[in-house]
């Protein structure tokens, strides 16, 4: 995503114009962003791209792991933890909506539709 010798802090500037232009932080081919820079540990930009709306529960195509997983894979215990905890805290693009979700608030002055004609 960015050069080999940019600084993540300098990197940050080129994810956020890329974003501006109207780059999917979501993206994945076979990893995301996220997943890359949880791999490299860049603990900058693994919070600027979650604060633009990357998902730390979505899974690689090849290895089917999370970003945690590639943080925790290549060492970087802080990465995995940080995105472990983002990932509990929030449900997985995709995944079933809760019961309270699909529910829809009734009235309490409703009742259930009567049989007669």
């Amino acid at each position: 995503m960015c050069a080999r010798i940019q600084t993540p802090a300098s990197c940050a500037d080129t994810i956020r114009l890329l974003v501006e232009l109207g780059f999917d932080v979501k993206a994945r081919s076979r990893t995301t962003a996220l997943h890359e820079a949880a791999l490299r540990g860049h603990m900058t930009i693994i919070k600027l791209l979650v604060e633009l709306g990357a998902d730390p529960t979505i899974a690689d195509t090849e290895f089917d792991s999370t970003p945690s997983g590639w943080a925790d894979h290549a060492g970087h215990a802080d990465a995995a933890e940080y995105l472990e905890q983002l990932a509990v805290s929030r449900p997985a693009i995709g995944s079933p909506p809760t019961i309270s979700e699909r529910s829809s608030p009734q009235r309490p002055d409703a009742s259930p539709p009567s049989s007669e004609t």
